[in-house]
């Protein structure tokens, strides 16, 4: 069993218990309702997800973003354009196809006019403060 808490307008997880003895402690607020299930306890984040009452499932929401990876983490050049944000990645995170336009460092730019950086190839990119607006890409990464 699981008991869910949703705001009625959207239907928007607020939060979740599959431990029946603490059932007493998930109460509807105002503008939320309560259902109990018999379902699993989903792998996404509470914040991911969705109530499904006519079904009465539970569904990842098609407008949940994850958070950014924090420190370097390395995507695949998808695109170039022209602009402060050069360079089109994308990286699949929690499950999740994303795809953000970056600042590139001097290097990084130099190897994409000398066409030394093409679509496909892998990247390393810096989120600056964990933001996704200040992704840049810092290098291409060399794969045997």
């Amino acid at each position: 069993m699981l008991k869910i808490r949703y705001q009625t307008a959207g239907n928007k997880i607020t939060g979740w218990c599959g431990d029946q003895s603490q059932f007493d402690g998930l109460v509807a607020r105002a503008g939320e309702a309560v259902v109990e299930w018999d379902i699993a306890i989903p792998s996404w984040p509470t914040k991911a997800c969705l109530v499904n009452t006519g079904t009465s499932t539970i569904e990842l929401d098609p407008a949940y973003l994850p958070d950014v990876p924090v420190g370097v983490t390395r995507a695949i050049v998808a695109g170039f354009q022209a602009g402060d944000k050069p360079i089109r990645i994308t990286r699949n995170w929690q499950g999740y196809d994303l795809e953000f336009n970056c600042y590139t460092s001097q290097q990084a730019f130099e190897s994409y006019q000398s066409s030394d950086l093409s679509i496909g190839d892998h990247v390393l990119v810096v989120f600056v403060d964990g933001e996704k607006d200040k992704a840049i890409v810092i290098d291409k990464v060399y794969l045997p």
